[in-house]
């Protein structure tokens, strides 16, 4: 996805640039992460937990703390949304840990002297990775299946890119790698996890 603007002047550009960073656009609104419309899936347990031991640095390269919808909570998300406890009264546990959801910024080299002047460049890329694992779970503790997914997007942005030309990157590229998280976890869940559906 590439942003590109028409400026006039140089000055006007940096004016932009400026004000683009500092103050967000209002009307740029966002739509909400939601697997709501998804079939749930179904699983011969008692209660289903979330847990996310990934731990954000919330600093540079990472950038998942800037997000609007983090991929740690976009993942939490997703499982509040498709993952059901289809009861049974038998004890079992469904686990969905969040073991990976990052977004890391790569700088990348601009061009330099007078043709860099009248170049836009590609600032920097973003690359993102979440990974998570569903364990069933007996009255015992132990686990007696699971299914893992991972996913991974990554994008550049230009150097006039606005904080809202940013947002939207953002938020576009997490979508598309949730949807390959979605599409890979139930396809996991049901060649390894097929004696627990419901």
């Amino acid at each position: 996805m590439i942003f590109s603007k028409t400026l006039t002047t140089a000055l006007v550009a940096g004016l932009l640039a400026v004000g683009g960073c500092t103050t967000p656009d209002p009307s740029v609104n966002l739509p909400e992460i939601t697997f709501q419309h998804a079939p749930a899936l179904n699983l011969a347990v008692d209660r289903i937990e979330v847990v996310d031991v990934h731990k954000a640095p919330l600093a540079p390269p990472n950038v998942e703390h800037k997000m609007r919808t983090p991929p740690a909570k976009a993942m939490a998300i997703w499982g509040r949304d498709r993952l059901k406890a289809a009861g049974g009264g038998t004890g079992m546990v469904a686990r969905l840990t969040i073991e990976r959801a990052e977004v890391v910024e790569i700088n990348l080299p601009r061009t330099e002297g007078i043709k860099g002047a009248f170049t836009t460049d590609q600032a920097a890329r973003y690359d993102l990775e979440m990974s998570a694992i569903i364990e069933i779970i007996d009255p015992q503790g132990q686990r007696v299946g699971h299914a893992a997914a991972r996913a991974t997007r990554n994008q550049t942005v230009p150097e006039d890119a606005s904080l809202n030309d940013l947002n939207k990157t953002w938020f576009a590229m997490m979508e598309a790698a949730l949807k390959d998280f979605d599409r890979e976890m139930e396809a996991n869940m049901r060649r390894f996890l097929g004696n627990w559906m419901r």
